[in-house]
Protein backbone atom coordinates (compact mmCIF):
# COMPACT_ATOMS: atom_id res chain seq x y z
CA UNK A 1 0.00 0.00 0.00
CA UNK A 2 2.60 2.38 0.93
CA UNK A 3 3.83 1.74 -2.82
CA UNK A 4 0.49 3.19 -4.53
CA UNK A 5 1.09 6.10 -2.02
CA UNK A 6 4.37 6.76 -2.93
CA UNK A 7 3.54 6.15 -6.72
CA UNK A 8 0.05 8.48 -6.50
CA UNK A 9 1.84 11.29 -4.70
CA UNK A 10 4.63 11.28 -7.63
CA UNK A 11 1.96 11.10 -10.04
CA UNK A 12 -0.01 14.22 -9.16
CA UNK A 13 3.17 16.16 -8.33
CA UNK A 14 4.59 15.31 -11.87
CA UNK A 15 1.09 15.77 -13.55
CA UNK A 16 0.01 18.95 -11.26
CA UNK A 17 3.84 20.78 -12.38
CA UNK A 18 3.43 20.47 -15.96
CA UNK A 19 -0.34 21.59 -15.94
CA UNK A 20 0.69 24.48 -14.13
CA UNK A 21 3.32 25.48 -16.23
CA UNK A 22 0.83 25.14 -19.35
CA UNK A 23 -1.76 27.52 -17.60
CA UNK A 24 0.91 29.70 -16.55
CA UNK A 25 2.20 30.44 -19.66
CA UNK A 26 5.75 28.55 -18.83
CA UNK A 27 4.78 25.86 -21.45
CA UNK A 28 2.74 26.12 -24.94
CA UNK A 29 0.51 23.24 -25.46
CA UNK A 30 3.33 20.76 -28.18
CA UNK A 31 5.77 21.56 -25.30
CA UNK A 32 3.37 21.02 -22.50
CA UNK A 33 2.74 17.30 -24.44
CA UNK A 34 5.89 16.59 -24.80
CA UNK A 35 6.94 17.60 -21.35
CA UNK A 36 3.86 15.48 -19.77
CA UNK A 37 4.97 12.37 -22.38
CA UNK A 38 8.80 12.70 -21.13
CA UNK A 39 7.92 12.68 -17.31
CA UNK A 40 4.94 9.98 -17.78
CA UNK A 41 7.84 7.48 -19.53
CA UNK A 42 9.83 8.26 -16.38
CA UNK A 43 6.81 7.67 -13.87
CA UNK A 44 6.07 3.91 -16.21
CA UNK A 45 9.93 2.72 -15.97
CA UNK A 46 9.73 3.89 -11.65
CA UNK A 47 6.80 2.36 -11.72
CA UNK A 48 7.94 -1.20 -13.57
CA UNK A 49 11.03 -0.69 -11.86
CA UNK A 50 9.13 -1.17 -8.22
CA UNK A 51 7.00 -3.78 -9.37
CA UNK A 52 9.89 -6.10 -10.31
CA UNK A 53 11.63 -4.96 -6.95
CA UNK A 54 9.02 -5.65 -4.99
CA UNK A 55 8.49 -9.47 -6.77
CA UNK A 56 11.80 -10.15 -5.96
CA UNK A 57 11.89 -9.13 -2.01
CA UNK A 58 8.56 -10.73 -2.20
CA UNK A 59 10.21 -14.27 -3.36
CA UNK A 60 12.95 -13.46 -0.99
CA UNK A 61 10.50 -12.86 1.87
CA UNK A 62 9.04 -16.16 1.40
CA UNK A 63 11.06 -19.28 1.09
CA UNK A 64 7.70 -21.20 0.89
CA UNK A 65 6.85 -19.96 -2.76
CA UNK A 66 10.60 -20.49 -4.12
CA UNK A 67 11.03 -24.00 -2.70
CA UNK A 68 14.26 -25.20 -3.24
CA UNK A 69 15.81 -22.29 -4.62
CA UNK A 70 18.41 -20.49 -2.37
CA UNK A 71 20.15 -17.08 -2.98
CA UNK A 72 23.22 -16.74 -4.31
CA UNK A 73 23.63 -13.28 -5.02
CA UNK A 74 22.05 -10.32 -4.17
CA UNK A 75 21.14 -7.24 -5.93
CA UNK A 76 22.34 -8.27 -9.30
CA UNK A 77 21.53 -5.02 -11.89
CA UNK A 78 19.38 -6.15 -15.19
CA UNK A 79 17.96 -3.58 -17.78
CA UNK A 80 15.44 -4.21 -19.60
CA UNK A 81 13.25 -2.54 -22.43
CA UNK A 82 9.48 -1.88 -21.61
CA UNK A 83 6.98 0.22 -23.29
CA UNK A 84 8.60 3.59 -21.11
CA UNK A 85 12.22 3.38 -21.98
CA UNK A 86 15.24 1.36 -20.76
CA UNK A 87 13.94 -0.20 -17.11
CA UNK A 88 17.22 -0.59 -14.64
CA UNK A 89 15.91 -2.84 -11.76
CA UNK A 90 17.69 -5.21 -8.67
CA UNK A 91 16.93 -8.81 -8.23
CA UNK A 92 18.28 -11.58 -6.93
CA UNK A 93 20.14 -14.49 -8.13
CA UNK A 94 19.05 -18.01 -7.14
CA UNK A 95 20.08 -21.45 -7.03
CA UNK A 96 18.33 -24.68 -6.71
CA UNK A 97 20.62 -28.05 -5.89
CA UNK A 98 18.12 -30.45 -6.55
CA UNK A 99 17.97 -29.19 -9.92
CA UNK A 100 21.40 -28.11 -10.43
CA UNK A 101 20.22 -25.04 -11.53
CA UNK A 102 20.30 -21.42 -10.93
CA UNK A 103 17.76 -18.63 -12.26
CA UNK A 104 16.32 -15.28 -11.80
CA UNK A 105 12.70 -16.06 -10.01
CA UNK A 106 11.68 -12.58 -10.41
CA UNK A 107 12.32 -12.31 -14.05
CA UNK A 108 10.24 -15.78 -13.91
CA UNK A 109 7.74 -13.70 -12.59
CA UNK A 110 7.72 -11.61 -15.21
CA UNK A 111 7.82 -13.81 -18.00
CA UNK A 112 11.67 -12.80 -18.96
CA UNK A 113 13.63 -15.21 -20.09
CA UNK A 114 17.48 -15.67 -18.88
CA UNK A 115 19.00 -12.55 -20.71
CA UNK A 116 16.40 -10.91 -22.24
CA UNK A 117 16.46 -7.12 -22.76
CA UNK A 118 13.21 -6.69 -23.91
CA UNK A 119 9.71 -7.80 -21.97
CA UNK A 120 6.90 -9.32 -23.75
CA UNK A 121 4.85 -6.30 -24.35
CA UNK A 122 7.63 -4.89 -26.65
CA UNK A 123 7.74 -7.93 -28.12
CA UNK A 124 4.28 -8.04 -28.99
CA UNK A 125 4.40 -4.76 -30.34
CA UNK A 126 7.26 -5.12 -32.51
CA UNK A 127 5.19 -8.47 -33.70
CA UNK A 128 2.54 -6.39 -34.52
CA UNK A 129 3.85 -3.06 -36.08
CA UNK A 130 6.07 -5.64 -38.56
CA UNK A 131 2.92 -7.35 -39.84
CA UNK A 132 1.20 -4.53 -40.38
CA UNK A 133 4.19 -2.74 -42.33
CA UNK A 134 4.51 -5.90 -44.16
CA UNK A 135 1.08 -6.08 -44.88
CA UNK A 136 1.22 -2.60 -46.24
CA UNK A 137 4.12 -2.99 -48.25
CA UNK A 138 2.34 -6.25 -50.22
CA UNK A 139 -0.77 -4.33 -50.77
CA UNK A 140 1.23 -1.75 -52.23
CA UNK A 141 3.44 -3.88 -54.23
CA UNK A 142 0.05 -4.91 -56.05
CA UNK A 143 -1.34 -1.65 -56.75
CA UNK A 144 -3.53 -1.67 -53.84
CA UNK A 145 -4.66 1.58 -51.94
CA UNK A 146 -3.09 1.70 -48.65
CA UNK A 147 -6.44 3.20 -46.21
CA UNK A 148 -2.95 4.04 -43.63
CA UNK A 149 -1.00 6.48 -46.44
CA UNK A 150 -1.87 10.08 -46.21
CA UNK A 151 -2.85 12.32 -48.93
Amino acid sequence: MELVSHLLEVFLHVVGEKVLDLLEDELDYPSFQQELERELNELGKDICREVLEGADAWLKQNPRERKGWVVERKDESKSVLTPFGLTSFQQTYYRNKRIAGYAHLADRLAGLTPHAKTDLYVKAKLVDSAAEISYRKAGNKRGLPCPLKTV
